[in-house]
């Protein structure tokens, strides 16, 4: 498993644990606010884990979701919502090591040499075997 992948997985489960925490210290008081309170990096999060199990597209979703959890870490930073911060450096993290890694080609093919090209013949041209 690719860095990457391992720290938008890490971030995902980092999301859950802050989440299940600020409801069990701030249901009591926020009453049903805790829901959107927990439920936008949830979702957030939750897109995350989706494009990371179809392997597609991760390097969008990952940077979304870490501009949304660490901004609503920002909206909700003066109580308990603030703790999305670390969870959100964490997806910031993955957004970063999503986008620097290979561009062209899977990862299984990375460090093997590629075989080299024949330059092709055109029509009309002699031939160099006779």
């Amino acid at each position: 498993m690719g860095t990457a992948r391992v720290l938008r997985v890490l971030g995902v489960l980092v999301t859950v644990a802050v989440a299940g925490a600020v409801v069990a210290t701030s249901g009591r008081d926020a009453g049903w606010f805790v829901v959107p309170l927990v439920g936008v990096p949830l979702v957030a999060a939750a897109g995350v884990l989706v494009v990371t199990l179809r392997r597609s597209g991760a390097a969008g979703a990952t940077w979304s979701a870490a501009v949304v959890v660490l901004g609503w870490a920002l909206v909700t930073g003066l109580g308990t919502g603030g703790w999305f911060a670390a969870p959100g450096l964490v997806l910031l993290a993955a957004a970063v090591a999503t986008s620097s890694g290979p561009s062209t080609g899977s990862s299984a093919s990375a460090g093997r040499p590629r075989p080299a090209r024949r330059p092709a013949s055109r029509p009309g041209s002699p031939s160099t075997t006779g």
